[in-house]
């Protein structure tokens, strides 16, 4: 199929009720040609979360999600990027990615988007997650999450407007650069660089998670994972972990 399942009302809302008060959890998607979940337009006190999206062009798509706020939690997506012979995959947009903040209309701008302990791995050329213009975001959070590029950078931004991201796990694996923004410089070899660069993931790891094993697509952390209670508290979302602070990524380890 082309979309997974979109969740908020259409751009042509006029008038009445605009919130939406839902809930998206624990669903498993995958196969699907672009998105695997769209939460665009029309979004408010929306929570997805313990979901597991794989084989999707893109994982998630909040792109944007006016009014809001969106929270995404705990979330794992992996094996992103169609295949050649799908609709996006030798044409369109390069590579896909797990998680898309984009919008053709940008005036009205995005709601607030908070995006905590997902793990997300993007397939082979694919990106961990892109932020582009033109659309506004006014307030994008990101804590806790682990953003992997197997053979792309591990976090893409193509905007000028302020995010928030810190206290976040990247990792691009083979490949040489660990992010990219053409406004502050174009791709960037390491964290230390990009943290200097941008202001962002000051407090950012770029390590190696150490998931069970990706090749049976276990991503829960080892036991010996560097990022066993490595998390920032967040209070109210991750209040119940286990050990010194919480993990960071979509599991907690007991």
């Amino acid at each position: 199929m082309f979309d997974g399942f979109g969740i908020c009302f259409g751009y042509d809302l006029i008038g009445g009720e605009t919130t939406n008060e839902t809930d998206v959890y624990e669903n498993y998607v995958y196969r699907t040609t672009d998105d695997g979940m769209e939460a665009d337009n029309y979004c408010s006190n929306v929570r997805i979360w313990k979901n597991v999206i794989h084989d999707t062009f893109v994982g998630i798509s909040i792109a944007p999600a006016f009014i809001g706020p969106v929270f995404v939690i705990r979330n794992v997506i992996y094996n992103t990027g169609a295949p050649p012979n799908q609709a996006y995959g030798g044409k369109g947009p390069c590579c896909g990615t797990g998680f898309k903040f984009q919008h053709p209309e940008p005036k009205s701008g995005s709601g607030p988007i908070y995006l905590f302990h997902n793990t997300v791995i993007g397939g082979t050329q694919s990106y961990g997650i892109i932020v582009s213009e033109p659309a506004i975001f006014y307030k994008l959070v990101s804590r806790n999450n682990i953003w992997v590029g197997e053979n792309r950078v591990a976090l893409s931004i193509r905007t000028k407007q302020l995010i928030d991201f810190d206290y976040d796990v990247l990792w691009a694996g083979n490949y040489y650069a660990i992010a990219e923004w053409p406004e502050k410089g174009t791709r960037f070899n390491n964290l230390t660089s990009f943290a200097s660069s941008t202001g962002l993931e000051s407090n950012g790891v770029q390590i190696n998670p150490g998931f069970i094993n990706t090749h049976e697509d276990n991503y829960q952390l080892s036991p010996d994972s560097p990022l066993i209670d490595a998390g920032l508290r967040i209070q109210g979302i991750n209040d119940d972990y286990f050990g010194l602070a919480p993990d960071i990524g979509a599991f907690e380890s007991k």
